[in-house]
């Protein structure tokens, strides 16, 4: 076994057992400390080997803490980008409302449209009608047709040949309602 320079006993060779009557050891120092008159060559080795150990430790410290505060900046961004989408997710919800409402709304002014549309058809049909009525003169083949409602009309009232069509084949188009 090999001992550190600094624990070697004096006065014996290491690789020697001590004799059992005291020879090779000087009893009066303790065993494993280095005698004054050597070189304190593993003191100073140790001395430097503690600082670039403690120099170690300050380099590390200081690089702990950048990542630290690199931690922190990204903390503090990710924080301001969460705010962020909050904010644009907020209007995005607000412009969301506002065309859901307008697409309700031009669905109603859709529907009114359709309505109104149908009812100009309707009042067209009826101005016709009344047209149709008002005309003695006109070679109806079916004057009585046109003067009863249409739920009272029969299949064969209803069942008229485009050529047999009073006014031109408007008869049974419903005139383009839609």
């Amino acid at each position: 076994m090999e001992y550190p320079r600094n624990l070697i006993p004096r006065g014996r060779n290491p690789t020697q057992a001590p004799s059992q009557h005291g020879q090779g050891t000087n009893s009066s120092r303790r065993a494993g400390y280095a005698p004054s008159n050597r070189k304190p060559d593993n003191f100073q080795q140790t001395l430097r080997r503690l600082e670039e150990d403690a120099e170690n430790h300050q380099y590390e410290i200081i690089r702990l803490r950048t990542l630290v505060l690199k931690l922190e900046k990204e903390r503090e961004d990710g924080c301001c980008q969460i705010d962020n989408l909050k904010q644009q997710n907020n209007e995005l919800e607000r412009d969301l409302t506002r065309a859901l409402s307008d697409v309700q709304q031009l669905k109603r002014e859709n529907n009114e449209l359709r309505c109104r549309q149908w009812m100009e058809g309707a009042q067209g049909l009826s101005t016709i009608r009344a047209a149709i009525l008002a005309v003695p003169s006109s070679p109806s083949p079916y004057p009585s047709t046109l003067e009863r409602p249409i739920s009272s009309l029969s299949k064969d009232d209803l069942n008229v040949s485009p050529s047999r069509t009073p006014v031109g084949g408007l008869g049974g188009g419903g005139g383009g309602i839609g």
